[in-house]
């Protein structure tokens, strides 16, 4: 993945937060799953997002640039969250689904001035609070990925 990608992550994590009972929203969730899974490039992903939502056209970033090797320590992470947002999206559970938008919205803004103590914060301001309002351990097992230095 690139840093255009992350842009757009982030872009879509706010597009479907703000309009959360979107009828769209699953197939972009299934777009950024496929996307990982399948590892498309983001042209391709943007392409597939211009297709389900017309107006993406112009507010992403197509394009490749600098590798951004960083990501792949968060795959897994993201591709669980995806797959619990796309549960909670098709049980129009949107309290939920909002939620999970909102904490990976935040992922890359952090990973962007990489350091451990700015993942440890992203883990503390927006993983663990989002456990904790569910009640529920669906993201401890990636916390060492966040609270841990890594090589």
């Amino acid at each position: 993945m690139n840093e255009y990608f992350w842009i757009n992550f982030h872009r879509l994590m706010v597009f479907i937060r703000f309009d959360i009972y979107n009828i769209n929203n699953i197939k972009i969730v299934n777009c950024l799953i496929d996307t990982l899974d399948c590892n498309y490039s983001n042209d391709r992903m943007c392409k597939i997002l211009a297709q389900i939502q017309p107006d993406f056209d112009k507010q992403f970033i197509n394009g490749i640039s600098r590798c951004e090797n960083s990501f792949l320590k968060f795959s897994d992470f993201i591709l669980s969250a995806l797959l619990l947002l796309r549960e909670r999206l098709m049980r129009q559970d949107y309290e939920m689904a909002f939620d999970i938008c909102d904490m990976l919205q935040g992922l890359p803004e952090f990973d962007y001035c990489y350091c451990v103590s700015n993942l440890k914060n992203y883990w503390k301001i927006y993983v663990k609070p989002f456990n904790r309002k569910w009640n529920i351990k669906f993201f401890k097992k990636y916390e060492n990925v966040f609270t841990k230095h890594f090589n």
